[in-house]
């Protein structure tokens, strides 16, 4: 009864395309420990630059909220800030889009003096025909970088996710934002975690705790949620950090954020 009406709420198709996948084999020995606390800690940390950060952010690169599929600003000053504190040398993004936290990134980077970031997506999006050119936007994310002087430091990679991070690197820091299917996210997480340096740090974009709407929009993504709830019935010893309420604004009137850390 549980499993019928479990695919009655997420879709026949999703849940089906995830329950075909081979249990999945976990390496977490190499994430950081981090707690609901610390990450509460984290965001309410005083950074002074930011005022003057964001505002320079958005007159090289502006995008508008709810017109792109952008990470929102309330979430790019999340990652800017985790960007910040935890101070990562090597950075994987998995979806580069218009390049909204592609550029916060980089820029917490450049402020910590040190750090490469690679970034990915399935599309070239710095081509002439891109996701920033069809949205609208001023200019590519590569060009964006290029304002910040952050060439040298971000490489883009046109290729799947799965290839990607199937690739001999290692990171300190990995953000997957890219297809939110729950089989997709299944395999990301898996690899994910054998990419990861010691005391590394995967951070989900639009993780919805029980599936459940956080906005009044009444739209919940369920994917990365489904994929981990399957990793941890089957033992997973990581844990979920929902980053929850923000101190600032994020997106339809509220401070509620999608962002959630894995971490042990």
């Amino acid at each position: 009864m549980l499993a019928t009406l479990r695919n009655f709420i997420f879709g026949d198709e999703e849940t089906n395309s995830l329950n075909k996948l081979p249990r999945a084999t976990l390496d977490e020995t190499n994430l950081r420990k981090l707690s609901s606390s610390e990450v509460d800690l984290i965001m309410r940390a005083t950074l002074p630059e930011w005022a003057s950060v964001s505002a320079e952010l958005a007159r090289i690169h502006p995008i508008e909220d709810m017109k792109t599929g952008g990470v929102n600003p309330g979430d790019r000053r999340a990652v800017y800030y985790l960007m910040r504190s935890l101070r990562p040398v090597n950075v994987l993004e998995i979806g580069s889009h218009v390049g909204a936290s592609t550029l916060h990134i980089a820029v917490g980077l450049k402020q910590n003096g040190a750090g490469d970031l690679t970034t990915v997506d399935i599309e070239d999006v710095n081509a002439p025909d891109g996701y920033w050119k069809r949205l609208r936007l001023v200019r590519s994310p590569a060009d964006a970088i290029s304002e910040i002087g952050m060439t040298s430091r971000v490489k883009f990679k046109t290729m799947p996710s799965i290839t990607a991070l199937a690739e001999p690197s290692s990171y300190d820091f990995i953000f997957l934002d890219g297809d939110h299917a729950a089989a997709t996210v299944y395999v990301e997480l898996q690899l994910a975690l054998r990419r990861l340096r010691p005391n590394g740090m995967i951070l989900l974009h639009d993780y919805f705790p029980d599936a459940k709407p956080l906005w009044n929009n009444n739209q919940p993504i369920h994917g990365p949620f489904l994929a981990c709830s399957r990793m941890k019935r089957e033992g997973a010893a990581f844990n979920i950090v929902p980053l929850g309420a923000l101190p600032w604004p994020t997106k339809l009137g509220s401070n509620v954020t999608s962002l959630a850390i894995i971490a042990r």
